[in-house]
Protein backbone atom coordinates (compact mmCIF):
# COMPACT_ATOMS: atom_id res chain seq x y z
CA UNK A 1 0.00 0.00 0.00
CA UNK A 2 1.13 3.69 -0.21
CA UNK A 3 0.95 6.26 2.83
CA UNK A 4 -0.17 9.35 2.91
CA UNK A 5 3.30 10.37 2.37
CA UNK A 6 3.77 8.39 -0.85
CA UNK A 7 6.06 5.34 0.53
CA UNK A 8 4.83 2.03 -1.03
CA UNK A 9 5.31 -0.41 1.83
CA UNK A 10 4.44 -4.24 1.04
CA UNK A 11 6.15 -3.78 -2.85
CA UNK A 12 5.79 -6.73 -3.51
CA UNK A 13 1.98 -7.79 -2.66
CA UNK A 14 1.47 -4.42 -4.51
CA UNK A 15 3.07 -6.09 -7.18
CA UNK A 16 1.18 -9.24 -7.63
CA UNK A 17 -1.68 -7.13 -7.33
CA UNK A 18 -1.14 -5.17 -10.39
CA UNK A 19 0.20 -8.24 -12.49
CA UNK A 20 -3.20 -9.71 -11.16
CA UNK A 21 -5.57 -7.70 -13.03
CA UNK A 22 -4.34 -8.98 -16.60
CA UNK A 23 -3.51 -5.20 -17.78
CA UNK A 24 -7.56 -3.98 -16.26
CA UNK A 25 -8.99 -4.55 -19.37
CA UNK A 26 -11.47 -6.72 -17.76
CA UNK A 27 -12.42 -3.75 -15.27
CA UNK A 28 -10.39 -5.06 -12.48
CA UNK A 29 -11.67 -8.87 -12.68
CA UNK A 30 -8.45 -11.07 -12.62
CA UNK A 31 -9.04 -13.93 -15.31
CA UNK A 32 -6.96 -16.83 -13.88
CA UNK A 33 -6.89 -18.77 -16.79
CA UNK A 34 -6.98 -18.78 -20.41
CA UNK A 35 -7.51 -22.34 -21.76
CA UNK A 36 -7.83 -23.97 -24.79
CA UNK A 37 -9.20 -27.28 -26.08
CA UNK A 38 -9.78 -27.63 -22.02
CA UNK A 39 -12.07 -30.59 -20.66
CA UNK A 40 -14.18 -28.50 -18.15
CA UNK A 41 -13.82 -31.23 -15.53
CA UNK A 42 -10.20 -30.90 -15.18
CA UNK A 43 -10.27 -26.93 -14.48
CA UNK A 44 -10.97 -28.08 -11.11
CA UNK A 45 -7.54 -28.73 -10.61
CA UNK A 46 -6.58 -24.92 -11.17
CA UNK A 47 -8.35 -23.86 -7.92
CA UNK A 48 -10.97 -20.79 -7.57
CA UNK A 49 -11.21 -18.28 -10.27
CA UNK A 50 -12.49 -16.76 -13.11
CA UNK A 51 -11.21 -18.45 -16.54
CA UNK A 52 -11.99 -18.11 -19.96
CA UNK A 53 -12.77 -21.52 -22.40
CA UNK A 54 -11.91 -21.14 -25.69
CA UNK A 55 -11.97 -23.90 -28.66
CA UNK A 56 -12.99 -28.16 -28.04
CA UNK A 57 -13.77 -28.12 -24.46
CA UNK A 58 -15.59 -31.30 -23.13
CA UNK A 59 -18.56 -31.62 -20.48
CA UNK A 60 -19.42 -28.00 -21.17
CA UNK A 61 -22.74 -26.66 -20.47
CA UNK A 62 -24.10 -27.51 -23.90
CA UNK A 63 -22.71 -31.17 -24.41
CA UNK A 64 -21.12 -30.10 -27.55
CA UNK A 65 -17.75 -30.05 -28.81
CA UNK A 66 -19.06 -27.18 -30.74
CA UNK A 67 -15.43 -24.93 -31.13
CA UNK A 68 -17.11 -21.90 -31.95
CA UNK A 69 -18.16 -20.74 -28.17
CA UNK A 70 -16.10 -19.27 -25.96
CA UNK A 71 -17.04 -19.64 -22.12
CA UNK A 72 -16.19 -17.47 -18.78
CA UNK A 73 -16.52 -20.04 -15.81
CA UNK A 74 -16.29 -18.76 -12.33
CA UNK A 75 -15.59 -21.87 -10.11
CA UNK A 76 -15.23 -22.35 -6.17
CA UNK A 77 -13.51 -24.80 -5.59
CA UNK A 78 -12.04 -26.30 -2.11
CA UNK A 79 -9.36 -28.86 -2.54
CA UNK A 80 -9.30 -31.08 -4.97
CA UNK A 81 -13.43 -32.89 -4.25
CA UNK A 82 -15.55 -29.88 -3.67
CA UNK A 83 -15.74 -27.66 -6.59
CA UNK A 84 -18.72 -25.09 -8.41
CA UNK A 85 -18.97 -23.75 -11.83
CA UNK A 86 -20.91 -21.02 -12.77
CA UNK A 87 -20.67 -20.96 -16.92
CA UNK A 88 -21.94 -18.20 -19.30
CA UNK A 89 -21.70 -18.88 -23.08
CA UNK A 90 -19.66 -14.86 -24.38
CA UNK A 91 -20.31 -15.14 -28.02
CA UNK A 92 -23.71 -16.33 -28.98
CA UNK A 93 -27.24 -15.36 -28.10
CA UNK A 94 -27.70 -17.89 -25.06
CA UNK A 95 -29.40 -16.30 -22.64
CA UNK A 96 -28.37 -18.54 -19.64
CA UNK A 97 -26.96 -19.26 -17.27
CA UNK A 98 -25.48 -23.14 -15.89
CA UNK A 99 -23.99 -24.01 -12.96
CA UNK A 100 -22.80 -27.85 -11.44
CA UNK A 101 -21.19 -29.03 -8.39
CA UNK A 102 -18.20 -31.18 -7.83
CA UNK A 103 -18.74 -33.70 -5.02
CA UNK A 104 -16.40 -35.94 -3.49
CA UNK A 105 -14.76 -35.83 -7.06
CA UNK A 106 -17.64 -36.73 -8.37
CA UNK A 107 -19.75 -34.35 -11.14
CA UNK A 108 -23.21 -33.30 -10.81
CA UNK A 109 -25.23 -32.69 -14.29
CA UNK A 110 -25.84 -28.65 -15.62
CA UNK A 111 -28.60 -26.91 -14.30
CA UNK A 112 -29.30 -24.41 -16.89
CA UNK A 113 -31.03 -20.77 -15.54
CA UNK A 114 -32.47 -18.86 -18.45
CA UNK A 115 -32.13 -14.91 -17.96
CA UNK A 116 -35.23 -12.83 -19.19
Amino acid sequence: YMDTQAIVHQKQLLSDMIESRDGGSNGGLAVKYQLNNTNFNDIASYGSGLFLMFGNCPNNPNGTTLNTVHWGVIQISLGSSYCIQVAFALNNYDNWISMRRQINKDWRDWVHVTLS
